[in-house]
């Protein structure tokens, strides 16, 4: 084992892969009693196309989760079925159902309003652990710095947390523009690193973290997954002050107010 010092450490793991998250059940009612197969998919991603192809061919296959991974494996349920999404959803071969509350039984699913589904393949598009992911590789006594008790990160301006100023954290927390908002935060991080400005103190990191998420409470039910939302033009504007950059981004004051911004909006070259 070696070991190395540094000044400042970056982590840039992000938040999704490597730990999946998996719902909770109640006892007897877990993936344990299912007579079929169960997966996450960060274990589908892991299957060769003629594994994949295997497991959905012919199947009858329940995904769990809502966004772009399980509608990319509705379409591939379709495509493996020699298919289409559309065209065997018109067929009534894939169908859509809310439910919060669901649970396995030996022979499928179950939901909270009484109906339930033939299963004979399971894969939860649940997403994964960012939190869990961070504590794996964050060793004590900073893994118990990570979070506050409310369940969320602090960060200041979405990258330092007070109370470990010397380890900065990039992509964890999301925006409506992650791209865009990684990459002005990397910018804050460069100049922070070659001292052209300094951080505040502990105190009054914190006390704009925990504003930040209370604004984030009141705003958008995603601040748990340490998602600021339509809170980033604000957030953005803090960072460019922070640098010493005009916060108005624009050459005029009509396009200042009716024109949206784009990145090439943050060039500093052109305008600080």
């Amino acid at each position: 084992m070696k070991w190395f010092s540094f000044e400042f450490l970056v982590i840039c793991t992000g938040k999704y892969g490597d730990i999946p998250a998996i719902p909770k059940f109640p006892q007897n009612k877990g993936p344990e009693i299912f007579k079929g197969k169960v997966l996450h998919t960060l274990d589908y991603c892991k299957l060769s196309e003629d594994e994949s192809t295997q497991l959905l061919k012919g199947k009858k296959v329940v995904i769990f989760g809502y966004k772009k991974s399980a509608i990319d494996l509705a379409v591939e349920c379709a495509e493996a079925n020699q298919g289409t999404f559309f065209s065997e959803a018109d067929k009534g071969k894939i169908v859509f159902k809310r439910s919060s509350k669901w649970w396995f039984s030996e022979g499928g699913v179950h939901f909270e309003d009484g109906s339930s589904l033939e299963a004979e393949v399971v894969v939860l598009a649940t997403g994964f652990d960012g939190k869990q992911k961070l504590k794996s590789i964050i060793p004590d006594p900073f893994r118990s710095l990570l979070e506050f008790p409310s369940g969320s990160m602090p960060l200041y301006r979405g990258t330092i947390n007070p109370l470990i100023p010397n380890m900065a954290f990039v992509g964890y927390i999301e925006s409506v523009s992650n791209l865009h908002t990684a990459e002005i935060r990397c910018k804050w991080l460069s100049r922070l690193a070659d001292e052209e400005f300094k951080l505040p103190s502990m105190e009054k990191m914190l006390d704009q973290t925990t504003q930040e998420m209370e604004i984030m409470k009141r705003s958008t039910r995603f601040y748990k997954r340490s998602c600021i939302s339509t809170f980033s033009i604000n957030h953005t504007d803090e960072i460019c002050k922070e640098m010493g950059w005009n916060s108005w981004r624009k050459n005029n004051w009509i396009s200042e107010a009716f024109t949206p911004y784009n990145s090439r909006d943050y060039n500093e070259e052109e305008k600080k």
